[in-house]
């Protein structure tokens, strides 16, 4: 609103009156228009000859008013101030990351009393150089800026190709013949990644760099990746190369084989001085140790040349060997030896077999039947002289017949001869004296 007071030399009013819907109003000496003052222009007023009626124009209503007043008024200073209002507030409100390369920007989306300020900051450009992408995946020169996998699948990617020129117009191709001069075994690894999206990337293991003047074919091997790429995309080529390999130990943890292949349990010997690789022992026959390098052993000198025959051998004082007599360089094989008397359990009618020297028969308790054991005869079993057979009957039940065939069967301090009867829980051994005659002795044998 507009502050009016009139002249005080002029005696005036306590009201005056408006036409054309304004209203005019005094309090402490204040008068006071509505509408708002700012809507009538000074420039258009029309005063009448008296002086007292002011004629204005409303540009809005597009009208001319009357103010019927006692005199002219002035414009005074401004009263003393008013109370302080509110104080205004100013909060923060949200914060997102604008595209590369914008200007940083803050906006109000509260009031001008309460201030609420969205900042936007622009994310940093990505790292790397930057190609265009291309569809094809042919191994060959991609328009200058250029990049191209050889697989639409980044997961199935074995090669990159990449202009000499990145998207900037820099010829990077020195730089990335490089990646693979780390003498390490793992050259580096490579990022291909979409501007912008941290979702589409393809991240690969170094093999080789191959460099053809004018674009460079990359042999890489996937390690992991997401997403895909489409025509014209941005893409950052992004290196991690591994340093070269470092210095060699003291002799330790890096032992190397000139062979790709071995076969299980070949022998290993020093290649060359420095410690440092193995090869595999090629050799075949008896060989030799000297100061822990091996050899071939020589014949008659390293060992003697083997003799023919099935005989024993024995030095023969030259180097050389000769066949052993029995009872004179050795002793004769006698019948084997045991630290138990082996058991070969029968529950029928038996005859001996070979294999049943120096073991002994034995009828179980469980089978209570009467049964026959056969001594045979020597013409058929060739038991050695001095063959013992132990015969055991562990039952309550049946006896057991011990019976001999054409040889003879000698009852021991009897004398007599024949096949003999083991009873019930007896137990009778029997020895081989001559090649047809045998003696037996025991406990219920009759």
């Amino acid at each position: 609103m507009t502050a009016l007071k009139l002249r005080s030399k002029v005696n005036f009013p306590a009201t005056v009156t408006a036409t054309g819907g304004l209203a005019v109003s005094k309090s402490n000496g204040i008068w006071t228009v509505e509408p708002d003052w700012s809507y009538l222009s000074l420039e258009t007023s029309i005063p009448d000859a008296s002086g007292r009626q002011l004629w204005t124009y409303d540009p809005t209503a597009d009208s001319y008013y009357r103010l019927s007043v006692q005199a002219l008024i002035d414009n005074l200073p401004a009263g003393p101030p008013g109370d302080d209002g509110a104080a205004a507030t100013i909060t923060a409100g949200s914060t997102s990351t604008g595209n590369a390369g914008t200007s940083a920007s803050a906006s109000n989306s509260g009031t001008s009393s309460a201030a609420v300020l969205d900042f936007s900051i622009p994310r940093g450009a990505d790292a790397g150089m930057r190609f265009a992408f291309e569809t094809s995946t042919s191994m060959a020169a991609p328009a200058s800026g250029g990049i191209r996998l050889n697989n639409a699948s980044l997961a199935s990617v074995t090669a990159i190709a990449v202009n000499a020129t990145e998207a900037g117009g820099v010829d990077v191709s020195d730089f990335i013949a490089t990646w693979d001069d780390s003498t390490n075994t793992v050259k580096g690894y490579v990022e291909v990644r979409k501007e912008g999206s941290g979702a589409v990337l393809g991240l690969y293991s170094i093999t080789s760099v191959t460099d053809n003047t004018t674009w460079l074919q990359i042999a890489v091997t996937y390690v992991s990746g997401s997403g895909s790429f489409s025509a014209s995309d941005p893409v950052y080529l992004i290196p991690y190369r591994t340093g070269n390999k470092g210095a060699d130990g003291a002799g330790t943890g890096d032992f190397s084989s000139n062979t790709s292949s071995s076969v299980d349990g070949e022998i290993v010997l020093f290649s060359g001085t420095g410690g440092k690789t193995g090869k595999r022992a090629t050799g075949s026959g008896l060989a030799k140790l000297t100061s822990g390098i091996l050899s071939a052993a020589s014949s008659g000198t390293d060992y003697a040349p083997a003799t023919s025959g099935t005989s024993i051998l024995k030095g023969n004082g030259s180097g050389g060997f000769s066949s052993a007599s029995a009872g004179t360089d050795y002793q004769a094989a006698d019948a084997q030896l045991f630290s138990n008397i082996p058991q070969n359990s029968q529950s029928a009618a038996y005859t001996l077999v070979a294999a049943d020297a120096q073991k002994h028969i034995y009828h179980p308790s469980a089978d209570t039947t009467a049964r026959v054991w056969t001594i045979p005869a020597n013409a058929s079993v060739a038991f050695p002289i001095g063959t013992t057979v132990v015969f055991i009957n562990d039952t309550s039940g049946g006896a057991i017949t011990i019976a001999i065939t054409s040889d003879t069967l000698v009852l021991a301090g009897a004398g007599t001869t024949g096949s003999r009867t083991l009873a019930a829980n007896g137990m009778a051994t029997a020895v081989k004296m001559t090649s047809t005659r045998w003696m037996i002795s025991g406990t219920g044998l009759t």
